[in-house]
Protein backbone atom coordinates (compact mmCIF):
# COMPACT_ATOMS: atom_id res chain seq x y z
CA UNK A 1 0.00 0.00 0.00
CA UNK A 2 1.31 3.38 -1.27
CA UNK A 3 1.34 6.11 1.41
CA UNK A 4 -0.36 9.24 0.38
CA UNK A 5 1.63 12.50 -0.21
CA UNK A 6 -0.91 13.90 2.65
CA UNK A 7 -0.30 11.41 5.24
CA UNK A 8 3.68 11.85 4.15
CA UNK A 9 3.81 15.65 5.24
CA UNK A 10 2.88 14.60 8.49
CA UNK A 11 5.50 12.14 9.39
CA UNK A 12 8.46 13.47 11.39
CA UNK A 13 11.72 13.10 10.80
CA UNK A 14 14.15 11.51 13.55
CA UNK A 15 14.77 14.01 15.56
CA UNK A 16 10.52 14.22 15.67
CA UNK A 17 10.03 17.10 13.43
CA UNK A 18 7.43 17.62 10.61
CA UNK A 19 8.46 18.87 7.96
CA UNK A 20 6.85 22.27 8.25
CA UNK A 21 8.46 22.75 11.58
CA UNK A 22 11.56 21.78 9.70
CA UNK A 23 10.93 24.80 7.06
CA UNK A 24 10.19 27.16 9.94
CA UNK A 25 13.13 26.69 11.55
CA UNK A 26 15.57 27.04 8.51
CA UNK A 27 13.99 30.31 7.83
CA UNK A 28 12.51 28.67 4.15
CA UNK A 29 9.44 30.79 4.14
CA UNK A 30 8.90 29.81 0.69
CA UNK A 31 8.67 25.82 1.77
CA UNK A 32 6.32 26.79 4.29
CA UNK A 33 4.05 28.23 2.30
CA UNK A 34 4.10 25.50 -0.49
CA UNK A 35 3.10 22.80 2.71
CA UNK A 36 0.64 24.93 3.79
CA UNK A 37 -1.20 25.72 0.36
CA UNK A 38 -0.91 22.00 -0.59
CA UNK A 39 -1.12 20.37 2.90
CA UNK A 40 -3.12 22.82 5.32
CA UNK A 41 -3.81 20.26 7.60
CA UNK A 42 -0.16 20.16 8.97
CA UNK A 43 -0.85 23.95 10.34
CA UNK A 44 -1.68 22.24 13.77
CA UNK A 45 1.15 19.62 13.90
CA UNK A 46 3.28 19.57 17.13
CA UNK A 47 7.36 18.23 16.89
CA UNK A 48 7.40 14.73 19.14
CA UNK A 49 10.24 16.18 21.77
CA UNK A 50 7.70 18.68 23.66
CA UNK A 51 4.34 17.50 22.02
CA UNK A 52 2.80 21.35 22.40
CA UNK A 53 5.13 22.92 20.25
CA UNK A 54 3.55 23.99 16.79
CA UNK A 55 5.23 25.23 13.63
CA UNK A 56 3.41 29.22 14.29
CA UNK A 57 5.04 28.75 18.28
CA UNK A 58 8.87 28.00 16.03
CA UNK A 59 8.12 31.02 14.46
CA UNK A 60 7.34 33.38 16.84
CA UNK A 61 10.09 32.19 18.82
CA UNK A 62 11.95 33.18 15.93
CA UNK A 63 11.03 36.78 15.44
CA UNK A 64 10.94 37.34 19.34
CA UNK A 65 14.67 36.19 18.94
CA UNK A 66 14.84 33.39 21.05
CA UNK A 67 16.65 30.22 19.77
CA UNK A 68 14.40 27.30 18.59
CA UNK A 69 15.84 24.11 19.54
CA UNK A 70 15.80 20.66 17.83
Amino acid sequence: MTMSKRAEALIPDLAGLPALIIAVVHGHSKVVEYILEKFPETINCVDNVSNTRCALHRACEMMAGRSTQY
